[in-house]
């Protein structure tokens, strides 16, 4: 089912694990109003309350959440902390370890030839995205394809670009990002594995004005 129309199925996303008064987060709690309200508006999919779809997407928020603004392992709820395993287009592999030090943005930009981030922390890395898109950068499950413990899905992840990126000046254009994963679960609504896959580059190119020689 999709529907651009709010129904009493379709309900503000849910990052569960945030309300422990002992995590150490590193820029203080987050507040995701103006996300959650940007989601809401402008998805394209609508799953029930009670979906796996609606668990799945849920749960993938909250892992956001948590290697965004979360700087203690022990402190995330989302993902077996012993079996994670983050896997983008199939070539780099990340632990929950990693991506705390990395950044997620680097992590899922590491082949991406626009990016280099090798050379950006992780406070710089979030900063960058953050100010580029400060309106709220998007994300919903589209499709689920298969059930639990391997779940495979269709997912979009949007934004419009009305912040600077670096020396860019921001157009406002819509910059959409499609693509689909393999959530591995367990029992008790945790990720053990996300293999991701998606095309980064046009995203990366339109924040850096480069243009497609295609379109050129």
């Amino acid at each position: 089912m999709t529907s651009t129309e709010t129904t009493e199925s379709d309900q503000m996303p849910t990052r569960f694990h945030m309300d422990d008064e002992k995590i150490s987060w590193r820029y203080g709690k987050p507040n995701y109003s103006i996300v959650n309200q940007r989601y809401l508006k402008e998805k394209v999919s609508c799953h029930k309350a009670d979906s796996l779809a609606k668990l799945v997407e849920n749960v993938v928020k909250t892992w956001e959440m948590e290697a965004a603004h979360k700087k203690d392992l022990k402190d995330w709820g989302s993902i077996d902390t012993e079996k994670f395993e983050m896997v983008v287009n199939g070539r780099s592999s990340f632990d929950g370890k990693a991506l705390i030090e990395l950044g997620s943005y680097n992590g899922f930009l590491v082949d991406c030839p626009f990016y280099n981030g090798k050379d950006l922390s992780f406070d710089f890395s979030h900063k960058l995205f953050k100010r580029c898109f400060n309106k709220g950068y998007a994300w919903e499950v589209l499709e689920i394809f298969s059930g639990p413990p391997r779940i495979a899905i269709t997912w979009r992840h949007w934004s419009h670009f009305t912040g600077n990126y670096g020396d860019s000046k921001p157009t406002g254009e819509l910059l959409e990002m499609i693509g689909s994963a393999v959530v591995t679960m367990n029992d008790k609504n945790q990720m053990e594995k996300l293999e991701l896959f998606y095309d980064p580059n046009p995203t990366v190119m339109a924040l850096k004005g480069i243009k497609c020689p295609l379109d050129a």
